[in-house]
């Protein structure tokens, strides 16, 4: 009868270690799951089936290297090497294939008419932040938002966004006018 009693008492013993075991374990897991997520967690893209989604243009390399010139970069200034290079592919399938960044990236151009930024900057990140200023609530526009003759105000919102961006990624060089991150080209 002691035997069954000592039995019992490991068993319960050796069950409440595993439990908590394997809680642990599980924690860890959804920790790491969860951290995973967070951290790549992409930006919401364009749909394919949307109307602002175009066919391919050959403009798209000479456009990159536009933008190239004026100090936009298609994206990652920030992110490692690994990632930004999966990023850049996608942001420049994107600028072939996507009205929204095709637009978007001759409005930079037409807003920097001239002038280059001083530092680099991404065009994927000016396209959240430019999107955030037309609608707070939207997560992408139509390409025609992206057009600086749709409304006389998308110049200084998109001047605007372009500043935001600088601030953050520079905030060893906070600005707050367009004009003193650019010189002219």
């Amino acid at each position: 009868m002691k035997k069954r009693g000592v039995l019992r008492i490991f068993v319960v013993i050796f069950a409440l270690f595993l439990s908590a075991f394997g809680l642990i374990f599980l924690g860890i897991f959804f920790d790491k799951l969860i951290s995973y997520i967070i951290v790549n967690q992409p930006t919401v893209e364009p749909q394919i089936n949307s109307p602002s989604y175009a066919t391919s243009t050959p403009d798209a390399k000479a456009l990159e290297q536009q933008l190239k010139e004026v100090n936009i970069l298609l994206c990652c200034a920030e992110q490692s090497e690994q990632k930004g290079a999966t990023r850049l592919n996608e942001v420049r399938h994107f600028l072939q294939t996507a009205a929204t960044y095709q637009t978007l990236a001759s409005s930079c151009l037409t807003v920097l008419s001239g002038k280059k930024l001083l530092k680099p900057v991404d065009l994927d990140v000016i396209r959240d932040r430019y999107a955030k200023m037309i609608d707070p609530n939207a997560k992408d526009l139509p390409a025609e938002q992206y057009s600086l003759s749709s409304n006389p105000d998308h110049a200084k919102k998109l001047k605007a966004a372009i500043l935001k961006h600088w601030n953050e990624i520079y905030p060893e060089h906070p600005e707050t006018e367009f004009d003193k991150i650019t010189i002219t080209k």
